[in-house]
């Protein structure tokens, strides 16, 4: 497929919250220069764009608009617009993009940030009373009507739910269909279980 076309799959995948898409898009190894320093690999730069869209949904009415600006070769130039709305006070923070491509996959993203827009940004939140803090949060007690996706592979978690495990029953949470991790009612994956052989009460040298 041609840059564009790539760039332009890339931006609607984040600008529709489809991080399972977002994250076959990029190579295991691609690079992020994001507004926080780099992030290296898939799996944590698709992580990276669901932790801020996620923080932003719980906070704000949200809705993300994009386009494909320019195309030099291999490198398009994406303007991401958020549309953001805090107890019907709206604002609009647009930033850029920059993705080089390589055999259909996207190798190294460049955030760009254009003159004023974090400050405005910034002051907006301010004035909301919101704070910045893209920590992810997960605790047993509550409820989460959000959507989750798995932590590993991104795929989006069906909305009805059947309960693999007692902590599942008891807590919630998923099972991923796709790659097979468990994860709490949050998307947080859960730590693996290791089965260990042969029998529980042996000693060594026995």
């Amino acid at each position: 497929m041609r840059t564009h076309d790539i760039a332009l799959r890339f931006a609607a995948a984040l600008d529709t919250d489809d991080y399972s898409t977002v994250a076959a898009l990029l190579t295991r190894d691609c690079r992020y220069q994001s507004p926080t320093g780099l992030i290296e690999g898939r799996r944590d730069i698709t992580g990276q764009y669901w932790r801020a869209s996620r923080w932003a949904r719980e906070r704000f009415e949200v809705r993300y608009e994009s386009a494909v600006l320019e195309v030099e070769f291999d490198v398009a130039t994406i303007e991401f617009k958020d549309h953001l709305t805090y107890r019907g006070t709206p604002h609009t923070h647009t930033c850029r993009q920059r993705v080089t491509i390589h055999a259909g996959l996207v190798v190294h993203i460049e955030h760009c940030e254009l003159d004023g827009e974090a400050a405005r940004l910034e002051d907006y939140f301010v004035e909301a009373g919101v704070a910045r803090d893209l920590t992810p949060t997960s605790a047993d007690w509550g409820i989460n009507f959000g959507t989750v996706h798995c932590p590993d592979c991104f795929a989006k978690m069906a909305g009805v739910r059947i309960a693999k495990s007692w902590r599942q029953l008891l807590w919630g949470g998923w099972t991923c269909p796709d790659c097979g991790c468990e994860m709490d009612k949050w998307g947080k994956a859960m730590p693996r279980r290791v089965k260990r052989s042969g029998k529980q009460d042996s000693k060594p040298g026995v």
